[in-house]
């Protein structure tokens, strides 16, 4: 039998987990960058930077729900044209160094099917970044078709002067380095966002160069696992 002062704990500790701020149950993100390949030279981009290009930091872990994990690993990948180099599945192969057999060149947007409806968490992407290379119009979508068509929503959008038609972004631009560009996803309930399809949308680099990917994952929980 619960005695008065352990039902006050189990009720205050059920508050602190509804709570956005509450950090009980969290764990930070694995990425998975032990195994990475540190290649990024220390130097900067020599092309001319974007005006809402952020000051360049690796930014803190981020706290997410116990049992997330990547859920577009070796998910089947499509893309809006044929690559020049490389596979798509190599996309979500998790595979994250950036060397001449790893990159995937060519495709405006790359998309990945997670194969049902999952509480998303996290998006992070990793584009090229042997050399520190900023691209233009990062835009980060979910939708629940794999037309794009039902409950879309941009969780990223870096495009400033809407080059890419798909609306302007307020975030910011970033250089391609190797820790990845991490896209929270929680929510300001901390209980994620729900989606089944991740579409991620690239414009050509500030020196010209195609778009390059590496790696998109989806960090989260199947909708199905969830509610048990």
């Amino acid at each position: 039998m619960r005695t008065k002062a352990s039902k006050i704990l189990f009720i205050l500790c059920a508050a602190c987990l509804s709570a956005p701020g509450c950090n009980m149950g969290m764990t930070r993100l694995n990425l998975g960058l032990d195994t990475i390949t540190r290649a990024t030279p220390r130097y900067k981009p020599n092309a001319v930077r974007p005006p809402h290009l952020r000051k360049e930091r690796r930014r803190p872990s981020l706290k997410v729900a116990r049992g997330v994990k990547n859920l577009a690993i070796n998910k089947p990948v499509t893309a809006d044209s044929k690559p020049r180099m490389g596979e798509l599945e190599q996309i979500t192969d998790g595979i994250k160094t950036s060397g001449e057999f790893d990159i995937v060149e060519g495709p405006s947007w790359v998309q990945v099917d997670l194969g049902a409806q999952a509480s998303i968490h996290a998006v992070a992407v990793w584009h090229f970044y042997k050399n520190p290379i900023i691209y233009n119009d990062v835009i980060v979508a979910v939708a629940d078709d794999v037309d794009f068509s039902r409950n879309v929503r941009m969780l990223f959008n870096n495009d400033h002067d809407n080059s890419s038609h798909l609306g302007k972004g307020k975030d910011t631009a970033f250089i391609s380095r190797w820790w990845g560009e991490v896209v929270d996803t929680r929510g300001s309930d901390r209980t994620g966002t729900t989606a089944r399809f991740v579409r991620l949308y690239t414009g050509r680099s500030m020196d010209g160069a195609p778009p390059r990917y590496v790696e998109l994952a989806v960090y989260g929980v199947k909708a199905d696992e969830q509610a048990k």
